[in-house]
């Protein structure tokens, strides 16, 4: 639990501090449209990553099913605009955290929206399925408590 509260004093305890950078998020499929999209706050942006901060009540759009979630749970997500992955870790407020990787293009800055592609049709030109891939290791994703 020390590690929500971490997080919470971090972002400010009535809500995000005005002071961070808001920033759109979205995550594409291979044929530019969207699937996903959130908000999200700037911790910490080099020349090479984005490290992003999300809070509760934030709301996921999934675009191909055109539906709305809520999320009630703190998140970090890590972007590289370099590499071909993406990380995420919800820390719960049971004080569990969960992880999830994106095999993706790298990240991509463009004034206030970051986007990457999500699922690519081949990489090597080896076929494969990535979300087969990534639903597999959702299976198996590691889960701490602090």
């Amino acid at each position: 639990m020390k590690s929500f509260g971490k997080i919470r004093d971090l972002l400010g305890r009535d809500g995000v501090d005005l002071e961070l950078k808001h920033l759109s998020i979205e995550a594409r499929k291979f044929d530019g449209y969207p699937h996903y999209s959130w908000d999200g706050y700037v911790l910490e942006q080099t020349k090479n990553y984005l490290l992003i901060a999300n809070t509760p009540g934030r709301t996921l759009h999934h675009h191909r099913r055109d539906a709305l979630y809520t999320y009630d749970n703190y998140s970090l997500e890590f972007y590289p605009l370099d590499a071909d992955f993406t990380v995420g870790l919800d820390l719960e407020r049971t004080g569990e955290v969960t992880y999830y990787c994106n095999i993706c293009l790298p990240s991509v800055l463009q004034g206030t929206t970051l986007s990457f592609i999500k699922e690519l049709p081949y990489r090597s030109s080896i076929w494969i399925s990535i979300s087969s891939i990534e639903r597999e290791c959702g299976r198996s994703s590691t889960r701490t408590n602090f």
